[in-house]
């Protein structure tokens, strides 16, 4: 009889402990990212008709700008298949890129000219997915769809100028002159609009501790901006166990956007850079 009871204990604590096991799969995980995106710039900004030619990577933007300020981070919260995520950017910056030209038309007269814009941007970007395991490839990988929305939100101003400097070379060096003139200015004011976005991500796990992920999207479709693209790589390695699990991150990041609302502002920009940020899951 005691054999009795003790085997119906120990098959009751059996089937209690299989749904437990299941629920804790069904439970939230949620992940909290803050990271640095140091970015570069291609492309062209036009505000009332003025346009500036913007091909500045990495170095050029720490070197030129007087100010960077940014401010990133991510967040996502998991239930089993189902994935929800939100990423914020904030970026502004000021500068004074220019082009320079040389000129020296005869020997003894020397000229130097420069046109030159002085920039103030400030881009805000706030982009909500909502995503669902479509495919296990295997144990390890595992790709998910989602669809979602980007909300930009743009101020842009700029002043250009034009600077002239020549001597002419003579025994007294005599004959200094300079000039300098402000030409124009011009503001794109507050742009605001969103794209919606449709996209899949690879998850693969390399090793234990050891992650990959690979994003893309694409958007736009003239809801907002004409086109917009994503593209993502970021490996991650957990440095720490328990309940709560930390994550360096180390990745690449490129945002593409055409944005021609009508009139005369514009923006064509791609937007790249290496990612730097710690995750926290728990």
């Amino acid at each position: 009889m005691v054999r009795g009871i003790c085997g119906a204990l120990v098959a009751l604590v059996l089937v209690r402990a299989v749904p437990v096991q299941a629920q804790d799969k069904l439970e939230w995980t949620f992940t909290a990212t803050p990271y640095a995106w140091l970015m570069g710039a291609s492309g062209n900004v036009t505000a009332k008709g003025q346009t500036i030619d913007v091909d500045a990577g990495i170095t050029d933007i720490f070197g030129q700008t007087d100010t960077l300020l940014a401010l990133m981070s991510n967040f996502e919260a998991r239930h089993d298949k189902l994935v929800l995520g939100l990423d914020v950017v904030f970026t502004q910056m000021t500068g004074s890129p220019g082009v320079a030209t040389q000129r020296n038309p005869v020997p003894w007269l020397s000229f130097s000219a420069s046109a030159g814009a002085n920039v103030k941007s400030t881009l805000v970007e706030i982009e909500g997915t909502a995503g669902y395991e479509l495919a296990r490839l295997q144990p390890a990988t595992a790709i998910d769809g989602f669809v979602g929305v980007r909300y930009w939100h743009a101020v842009t101003d700029m002043s250009f100028g034009f600077n002239a400097t020549g001597s002419i070379q003579t025994p007294q060096d005599v004959g200094l002159f300079s000039r300098s003139i402000g030409i124009a200015g011009a503001g794109t004011g507050s742009l605001d609009w969103a794209d919606p976005i449709l996209g899949l991500q690879l998850r693969h796990e390399l090793a234990p501790h050891h992650r990959l992920r690979l994003r893309g999207d694409i958007g736009g479709f003239g809801v907002g901006s004409q086109f917009t693209w994503q593209a993502m790589a970021a490996y991650a390695y957990e440095f720490s166990s328990g309940p709560t699990l930390w994550s360096a991150i180390l990745g690449y990041r490129a945002i593409g956007l055409d944005y021609s609302p009508g009139g005369s502002n514009a923006i064509d920009l791609v937007l790249h850079g290496p990612v730097l940020g710690v995750s926290m899951r728990f």
